[in-house]
């Protein structure tokens, strides 16, 4: 069926032709015909179209309309219209049997060689990133949190200038909450974030006398988790990032690019629910000595290429793998560098 601005189905249905329906559907998609193609086909409605218009012509009836009638097709399945993909069957995820231990190591393999094989830190100094490996347990989870919504570059920034603000935690905890809120500022939510810290510093020294955590850093994976999890703020994906980069534990944090990545892959089903669902399977299922490496793997890939709104399909590596239904032709655009500018 054709429909058009200005005629009725009705009076279209006796001007019908054979070729008409060809393309029809349950979706309508709209398209642009030459007025003269339109008046050979109709010429009797589009008269009577003219006339109307010609008595009731508002001001805002523009030139490009005069030109240009916009024609709607109902699309039929059968017609040659790409249309979206139905979604994974809905599956409880302990009846998902991804991601296997070939599968995670196949796609960690791929992954290496295209973002290169993450550096897993060993020295006693702190990282710049905020969410990365720290000394103390406590600091560590500040920055974890300054991490939360936001992206690496204004979370480091926040942590950078909270340290320089206050040196030590026990400082921190002194501070108003005011004080530390403009500390953080460049890192976005600073008012949330401000008073998440202070509160976490303060339960902390109202538990153990001191602000500080060290005493959870021989204890059981388990025993760290149940601990740092009761204060407020500290989710599963904040108290993870502690026990991966801090305590070197094999824990596998999920945030929102490993969660999306996972998802896409077929690791965990579309209707697999929220990040901590995802990281109790994922968890569960990635192999120890994994870990570290995808999770960095993984965010690395989320950002470059499997990006939230338009996702760089074409480019990407893991491409024949993946099981994302809704796959672009975009291609990931590569900035060209000269030998002079390597040369320091």
């Amino acid at each position: 069926m054709i429909r058009t601005d200005f005629a009725s189905e009705r009076s279209l249905s006796k001007n019908l032709q054979q070729g008409d329906h060809v393309i029809v559907a349950k979706r309508k998609i709209k398209v642009e015909r030459p007025l003269e193609d339109v008046k050979k086909e109709y010429p009797e409605l589009v008269e009577d179209f003219e006339k109307e218009n010609v008595q009731n012509r508002s001001p805002s009836f523009s030139s490009r309309r005069r030109k240009h009638v916009k024609v709607e097709y109902d699309i039929e399945e059968k017609a040659v219209v790409p249309k979206k993909r139905s979604p994974h069957k809905k599956m409880k995820l302990e009846e998902w049997n991804h991601p296997t231990e070939q599968e995670c190591r196949t796609i960690h393999k791929i992954l290496c060689d295209t973002h290169g094989k993450p550096y897993q830190k060993n020295s006693n100094t702190d990282s710049l990133n905020a969410c990365g490996k720290k000394k103390d347990i406590l600091y560590a989870a500040v920055g974890v949190i300054l991490s939360q919504n936001t992206s690496n570059t204004n979370s480091s920034r926040a942590l950078a200038s909270l340290k320089k603000a206050y040196p030590n935690l026990e400082d921190m905890r002194k501070a108003p909450v005011e004080n530390i809120e403009e500390a953080i500022r460049s890192g976005g939510l600073a008012k949330i974030k401000s008073k998440r810290i202070s509160e976490l510093l303060q339960a902390v020294h109202d538990d153990f006398g001191v602000t500080s955590l060290e005493h959870l850093r021989d204890k059981p994976t388990e025993e760290v988790k149940a601990a740092l999890s009761k204060y407020k703020g500290m989710g599963p994906k904040t108290v993870s990032c502690v026990l991966l980069f801090t305590l070197g534990r094999n824990d596998f944090p999920v945030d929102t690019h490993v969660h999306r990545v996972s998802t896409r892959l077929g690791w965990v089903p579309t209707s697999g629910g929220s990040r901590e669902k995802t990281y109790e399977r994922l968890n569960e299922k990635i192999p120890d000595d994994l870990k570290y490496d995808l999770h960095v793997l993984l965010i690395r890939h989320g950002r470059a290429i499997c990006q939230s709104q338009i996702p760089k399909c074409a480019s990407c590596p893991v491409n024949s793998l993946c099981a994302y239904d809704e796959k672009t032709t975009t291609v990931m655009k590569v900035e060209k560098v000269s030998l002079e500018d390597l040369i320091e």
